[in-house]
Parts: structure tokens; sequence; C-alpha cells
């Protein structure tokens, strides 16, 4: 946060087309919040789905044996 969500709507209004590309896994990351945002607040403006490219869920590697995996 802040999340500038009024420049995200007016760049979605001009190209009607959004890519969320994020380093996080795909579910939970912040780019399942910019989309279900975006489905609120510009799904009228979009001419196809919502695309989201991010990491494959996998678990974080925080324990030993984990890491050596």
């Amino acid at each position: 946060m802040p999340l500038d969500m009024e420049t995200i709507v007016q760049s979605v209004t001009k190209t009607n087309r959004v890519l969320i590309v994020e380093e996080d896994n795909v579910t939970g990351g912040w780019g399942a919040e910019v989309a279900a945002r975006l489905s609120r607040d510009a799904i009228y403006q979009l001419e196809g789905p919502i695309v989201r490219l991010a990491a494959p869920d996998t678990p974080l590697p925080c324990a030993a044996q984990m890491e050596k995996h």
C-alpha cells in the first residue's frame, strides 16, 4: 500500500487489456488483489480476460531439508 488503482484503471481504459506480472506465487499473491479490484472497477473496459504471469505455487524453502530438496 498505497495501491494507485485510479492510475491502473486509467491504463486499462486506454489499453482494454491487463497482464499482471509478479514474482510471487500465483495463488495468494498481490496480483490476485489487483485482478479482483479490476474485476470490480474496470470490468466493462476489458476486451479479454485478466492474465497473470507469476511463479508456480511452491512451498517456501524455510527448513534445511526443504532447501536441500
